[in-house]
């Protein structure tokens, strides 16, 4: 059947939710609809879609308040106003995923709907980046005044922070399936029955995990047959397709005068203290130099951009083997070679062995 060409008005009487669950809906909220395969949690996702687009189009024609309705699958129907009675085919956006990954401004005020989810939120992929910002994207929903709904074949599938974001659950069974379906010859798709967990307090106040309190539910889903198609399958190449983020970087070194900033501009060379001073170090020998003074050598250090103080930088010079001797620095050892702890072993092994009594 075509999607969205018959004309129904939506009811609450079709979706009975408890009251207190009905009324959260109001409110920002993360809730999944979970079940096996036909169980009519897709339906029943598909019928709360519904409500909410005549809700919102009611909203809009009363009194100009804009709403948002997404979803990642065809939702649409044909609708007859009760405030103009003209007909209008009303129907989801298409949700782009890459939206909520990167938190799109214009992605906010509504519902999102997202038939199973676990193709891009699940346990098995919680440390892939699209795992990630699907759950920083969901930690951000009351400031949005955003609501997303979604289903999934087990909702502890979900990644255990994806479970802690979870507000409602709603667990569905199908009736046709039950002994009492079968005596009153009731058709697949036709109820579905409920049950409903508050597991973050949002309806009740109190989580479920508190109370263990489950408020059952039914669902009549045939007069939403027709607003989406329910043999539609999900391109694997697109909900598997890695997301991978460039993202900035700032750079610190670690010498002996402490913790300083690189910074990542300029022609690529390490400007580090440390080099700077190799680097006078070896022009100096280069010239010829073996002894230069110590105001003089520090002169020229600050005008290469050397930046520290004369203690810290001293010690950094032992490690090039520049050794101060009184008021000058002299340049002939190699690194290491002349530094106080390898001239002290030096001279050790030079000390005459003292004979010992006899």
């Amino acid at each position: 059947m075509t999607t969205g060409t018959e004309i129904f008005i939506p009811e609450q009487k079709f979706v009975k939710l408890p009251q207190r669950i009905r009324d959260s809906m109001l409110v920002p909220k993360f809730v999944v609809t979970s079940g096996p395969r036909g169980s009519g949690k897709s339906l029943l996702m598909t019928g709360l879609a519904c409500e909410q687009l005549v809700r919102t189009l009611y909203l809009w024609e009363r009194y100009g308040i804009k709403r948002g309705v997404w979803s990642n699958y065809e939702i649409s129907f044909c609708w007859q106003s009760e405030i103009t009675g003209k007909i209008y085919k009303i129907e989801a956006q298409p949700l782009d995923m890459e939206a909520l990954y990167f938190f799109d401004s214009g992605l906010a005020n509504g519902w999102i709907y997202i038939d199973e989810i676990d193709q891009w939120f699940d346990r098995q992929s919680w440390n892939t980046t699209s795992s990630k910002l699907i759950h920083k994207a969901l930690t951000q929903i009351r400031k949005k005044q955003l609501s997303v709904c979604s289903t999934i074949q087990d909702f502890e599938w979900l990644n255990a922070r994806g479970l802690f974001q979870i507000d409602i659950q709603i667990g569905c069974r199908e009736a046709a399936f039950t002994p009492w379906g079968r005596e009153h010859h009731v058709k697949l798709g036709e109820i579905t029955f409920l049950a409903c967990r508050d597991f973050s307090g949002v309806a009740t106040g109190y989580m479920y995990r508190e109370t263990e309190r489950v408020y059952d539910g039914e669902f009549h889903g045939k007069n939403f047959w027709h607003c989406y198609d329910t043999n539609k399958q999900y391109d694997p190449v697109e909900s598997s397709t890695r997301v991978v983020i460039e993202r900035p970087e700032k750079k610190f070194r670690l010498d002996e005068t402490g913790y300083h900033a690189v910074d990542g501009e300029g022609d690529g060379q390490n400007h580090s203290e440390l080099s700077i001073l190799r680097q006078l170090r070896d022009s100096l020998l280069g010239s010829g130099v073996r002894k230069i003074a110590t105001d003089e050598l520090w002169g020229k250090a600050y005008a290469m951009g050397f930046q520290s103080d004369m203690g810290p930088g001293a010690k950094l010079l032992i490690r090039l083997g520049v050794i101060k001797e009184k008021n000058d620095y002299l340049l002939a050892g190699r690194e290491g070679v002349n530094s106080p702890q390898t001239l002290k072993n030096n001279n050790k092994k030079k000390q005459p062995v003292k004979a010992g009594k006899k």
